[in-house]
This record gives structure tokens, sequence and C-alpha cells, in this order.
């Protein structure tokens, strides 16, 4: 089984995050949860937009574009570019 840290950015609005909430607590009761799940959520865009910096949005558009990768892939990337 792989060790795999994730975490899921997005947008949702308050009523979308209060009911996954809300499944998950009943998972949790009825120990129905088989893996972690990390997420943060903005209510718009323009919040999301205004927590990233111009280099973070490259960032994120660069690792969606390639992809599951290694770190060591990840860094010669980052050294080419």
């Amino acid at each position: 089984m792989k060790n795999e840290n994730s975490i899921k950015v997005g947008i949702a609005t308050e009523r979308m995050v209060n009911d996954e909430f809300i499944d998950a607590w009943k998972r949790a009761e009825n120990d129905a949860i088989e893996e972690k799940e990390e997420k943060l959520y903005y209510l718009t865009v323009k919040t999301l937009l205004s927590a990233l910096s111009d280099k973070r949005l490259i960032l994120l558009q660069t690792l969606r574009h390639l992809g599951d990768t290694s770190i060591k892939a990840l860094r010669g990337c980052a050294k080419i570019t």
C-alpha cells in the first residue's frame, strides 16, 4: 500500500461543505470510513485566487499538467523552467 499524502482544493457552497461533513460524520459513526480525506474549500473563485500568488498558481498549473509524478521528476522539471 502506498503512503500518499494529498489534499483536494476546490470551490464549494456552504451547503455542499455542510452536507459533506454530515455524510463523513455518519460514515465515521458506522466505521465506514475507508481512507482519510483532506479537503480545502473556498466559497468563490475570487477567494481561491486571492489566496494564491502568481508563482503558486503557475506551480498548480504545472502540477496539473504533469499529473502523477515523483519528487525527483518535479525537481528535474524545476531545473528546466
